[in-house]
């Protein structure tokens, strides 16, 4: 299914307003992939998975230095699927 992207914490990826794409069966989680996940407030986000370097967390990839990582284990999420591609628009 598809969404389209929300705010600027991951804009090195994908701009707001641009649609990405997501596998809803592919949830197992690979460093460095993308994925959508929901935290335990209902909020739906797209972040990259790290997995080294530190605690398995999910991290905004953005140009603005004010959006948060979520530590894999802090709190409740659900992994909503990979995000396996963007659509540009043209």
């Amino acid at each position: 299914f598809a969404l389209r992207v929300k705010g600027l914490s991951m804009n090195r990826v994908a701009e707001e307003g641009e649609i990405i794409i997501i596998d809803p069966e592919d949830k197992d989680l690979i460093d460095k992939k993308l994925y959508v996940i929901i935290n335990g407030g209902g909020e739906a986000c797209f972040k990259q998975f790290r997995a080294t370097e530190g605690p398995a967390r999910f991290e905004p990839l953005s140009t603005e230095g004010t959006h948060k990582t979520v530590i894999l284990g802090k709190e409740p999420l659900d992994i909503v699927g990979r995000v396996v591609s963007r659509v540009e628009k043209m």
